[in-house]
């Protein structure tokens, strides 16, 4: 039996460098959050993988355009357990708060929560207030090196609106998706055929 929870919370914290070819930030005028979220129901988990897009207007100091436009994405991954999700379509996320600061004129600090609701909490838990950072959930905050660069601030017009996000209406909650480290990637062919003469000469010794 499944009983309602209150959702997941987690913190969202990201930083934005403007690369060259963008115009400085002299003063931001509009700004939002807005979350791009897939639900993709696996074996033995739930997967929720997206972009929280990071969209405004600001003005330069000096410049004769009136107005510029700005997106960064932020990516999202999470993974749930699957006996916490009795309805994968029941799942929304929410961004309920967030936070832009302007460091300088071309870098912006962004804080906020992300909400998770359609989550389930068995019956016999004592209450909704269950200790979920006991659960092997994940989240995963992944950026491509090699596109780094390129995808820090992008003009609107640049980058199209992935499909089928999974309603993006709600509103966002913040909390921080901590930037975490990309695991190493796998051996090299050539380190992995090293390593098997290494073992077949030590075999053909202890013969």
């Amino acid at each position: 039996m499944f009983q309602p929870s209150d959702g997941l919370r987690f913190d969202v914290y990201e930083r934005v460098h403007l690369p060259q070819d963008v115009a400085d930030i002299h003063e931001l005028e509009e700004i939002e959050l807005t979350p791009y979220i897939q639900v993709v129901r696996q074996d033995e988990q739930v997967l929720l993988k997206g972009h929280l897009l990071l969209s405004g207007v600001y003005s330069s100091q000096g410049d004769a355009v009136e107005a510029r436009t700005l997106e960064h994405w932020i990516p999202v991954e999470i993974t749930l357990p699957v006996n916490r999700v009795n309805r994968p379509e029941d799942i929304t996320v929410d961004i309920e708060n967030f936070d832009v600061d302007l460091l300088s004129a071309r870098t912006l600090n962004i804080t906020g929560v992300l909400s998770l609701k359609g989550i389930e909490a068995r019956d016999n838990e004592p209450s909704a207030a269950y200790a979920w950072g006991d659960e092997p959930f994940t989240v995963v905050h992944r950026r491509d090196p090699a596109s780094e660069g390129s995808q820090r601030f992008e003009s609107s017009e640049d980058r199209e609106i992935p499909g089928n996000p999974v309603d993006p209406q709600s509103s966002i909650s913040s909390e921080r998706f901590a930037d975490s480290a990309s695991p190493e990637g796998p051996e090299s062919p050539e380190s992995l055929e090293v390593a098997e003469a290494e073992r077949t000469a030590d075999y053909a010794s202890q013969d």
